[in-house]
């Protein structure tokens, strides 16, 4: 099913049910109810260089679908002349998530590319993560430690539409199947916050994995001063990537 179809499915039910659309701004929209890391600019320059930039964001619009369930579209880019093109990341979701009881389930269409489309690939996938449970599952873990985790797990098939990277291990149709880790901890004006993803992907069954972590401080609200930090390899190429960056963040959650 093409990206366009299910976004259009989507932005029906939620028409059908008049329910207000919400939108958030982060670094990655990478599985719903997402803790959010913030959107990140750094701006990279030397002596009689060139002054370089870099982004990391995404954007997304979120409606209701009936009693328990949304759906959520978006863009995400990973960019800037600091980056090469093949290194760049470009891609769209479409989703809906539903609250099933003792789990939250949810099913996506998402386009995959590089900054100069030599690799491009589509994927449908389902993913799941627990509801309640645990302490500082989704919520603060007391009301004194503002600590808050969530797993992820997932699976998916997908299709390259152009050729694959050199290190790309998906070729053709194929598989892919994921766990996800995120947490945050966030005392008055600070935010610490971390996630790993581990993918086993179809070829030889090899495994890849990729982790980021931000040390943010809030200088007015939704607008903080950010030190991130970034290794291991994404899709859609799977190159292997490592940084260090400091600059600017911007993170608006959703209302809900």
């Amino acid at each position: 099913m093409k990206l366009a179809a299910v976004l259009a499915l989507l932005l029906g039910a939620s028409a059908a049910h008049a329910q207000p659309l919400d939108v958030a701004i982060a670094h990655s929209y990478l599985s719903a109810r997402s803790l959010g890391q913030p959107a990140t600019f750094f701006l990279v320059g030397s002596k009689h260089e060139p002054t370089l930039s870099e982004i990391d964001a995404s954007i997304l619009v979120r409606g209701g679908m009936g009693s328990s369930g949304f759906w959520e579209s978006g863009v995400r880019t990973l960019a800037g002349s600091a980056r090469a093109k093949p290194e760049r990341v470009l891609g769209a979701v479409a989703r809906g998530t539903w609250d099933l009881n003792p789990v939250g389930l949810t099913v996506a269409a998402e386009y995959e590319a590089d900054g100069g489309f030599d690799v491009e690939k589509g994927v449908i996938s389902a993913e799941a993560t627990p509801e309640g449970g645990p302490r500082g599952l989704g919520r603060p873990w007391s009301a004194t430690v503002p600590l808050v985790w969530r797993p992820w797990i997932g699976a998916g098939m997908g299709n390259v539409f152009d050729a694959s990277g050199s290190e790309d291990p998906e070729t053709d149709s194929f598989f892919r199947a994921y766990t996800r880790l995120e947490a945050t901890w966030s005392p008055k004006h600070w935010e610490w916050g971390a996630e790993g993803t581990l993918w086993v992907v179809e070829g030889d069954v090899v495994t890849r994995s990729h982790a980021r972590g931000t040390l943010a401080y809030e200088m007015a609200k939704g607008v903080s001063f950010d030190v991130t930090g970034e290794i291991g390899r994404q899709p859609p190429r799977f190159d292997y990537q490592e940084s260090f960056k400091i600059g600017f963040g911007l993170h608006h959650p959703f209302a809900r």
